[in-house]
């Protein structure tokens, strides 16, 4: 049973509007797109490994993908829970290209890629922090603390997995492949049940309650002006901008597609880029509109909220397309 379904991040769906709207030629544009392909292949993983649940008995256990959580002064975030009546599992999804050396013993994992060697965190320490964490953040919301099992998935077939000649390769990294079986013997290993199915439920719900989405400000984290992000409407067909507005409609200059609503997917982006107020100077910057009567219905349009009056009034956008 899923409480909580996995679907891209906030964080990716600005960093795609970023790329999508910096010059080709911006002194950040290639950091900001390495930055971006990280997440995306950590999404990708993520996506593969969820295949596999589908050989489990659904009606045995909740999923819950993506959740983050407030812990002290900060925030922890997990791959993906399994709740069942008897334990917990956090599965830590790790989707790297190249050969990979664990070495746990200095808590790092060395990833070969042709001549280039890189370091990275053990993902078993770090999966194991969010054991720790999870432990204490249910003692503070006064629910019974169960058994908390960990895993570390790697996602990517081809990946060549190796460990120091010195060590074991940790038991708790697994292939994607071997996760249905890992999980059927934690449930024939853990039968005694800390809760009711009505209380697990109920902690589900919780969770999903308490998720706080990463929404960080993409612009400030790579010091990005508001200046140099490119305006105008996009073609929903061949994404040429700026669509120019003629007749209540818009039109490609490139393809020539016409459409009514373009400006939508053009509002939904600056949402993520600038956050959901918006005056009509701004918005007639944006979209290349000279009209500020046909900006103002366009606003009035997808805002049910509004502050302000006269040439100051803003507007709250909402019912945008994502």
């Amino acid at each position: 049973m899923i409480y909580k379904k996995r679907s891209q991040s906030v964080l990716m769906k600005k960093l795609e509007v970023l790329v999508a709207r910096l010059p080709l030629n911006h002194d950040r544009r290639q950091e900001i797109e390495a930055y971006l392909a990280r997440h995306t292949a950590g999404y990708q993983g993520e996506v593969t490994t969820d295949y596999y649940f589908q050989f489990l008995n659904e009606r045995s256990y909740i999923l819950l993908h993506d959740i983050r959580l407030p812990f002290k002064d900060t925030y922890f975030q997990m791959d993906t829970l399994i709740l069942t009546a008897t334990f917990i599992l956090i599965i830590e999804v790790k989707n790297i290209a190249g050969s990979l050396t664990f070495d746990h013993e200095h808590n790092q994992v060395i990833r070969t890629c042709g001549l280039k060697e890189d370091v990275f965190h053990d993902p078993v320490l770090q999966v194991e922090r969010q054991k720790r964490q999870l432990h204490d953040w249910l003692e503070k919301m006064k629910f019974p603390t169960p058994p908390i099992h960990t895993l570390v998935v790697l996602s990517r077939e081809k990946m060549i997995i190796k460990n120091d000649f010195k060590q074991r390769l940790s038991k708790k990294v697994i292939r994607a492949a071997l996760l249905p079986t890992k999980i059927e013997e934690l449930m024939k290993k853990e039968t005694q049940p800390f809760c009711t199915e009505s209380d697990l439920k109920k902690l589900a719900r919780k969770f999903v309650k308490e998720h706080v989405p990463y929404c960080p400000d993409v612009l400030r984290m790579f010091t990005i002006a508001p200046h140099e992000i490119l305006p105008g409407v996009s073609c929903l067909a061949c994404s040429a901008k700026p669509m120019i507005r003629l007749h209540a409609r818009w039109q490609c200059t490139a393809c020539g597609i016409k459409s009514h609503t373009a400006h939508s997917k053009a509002l939904y982006e600056y949402t993520l880029l600038f956050g959901k107020w918006i005056d009509n100077k701004s918005a007639r910057n944006f979209l290349k509109i000279e009209s500020r009567d046909a900006t103002r219905r366009i606003l009035q349009k997808y805002s049910q909220t509004q502050k302000g009056s006269g040439n100051f009034i803003e507007y709250e956008l909402s019912h945008l397309e994502s």
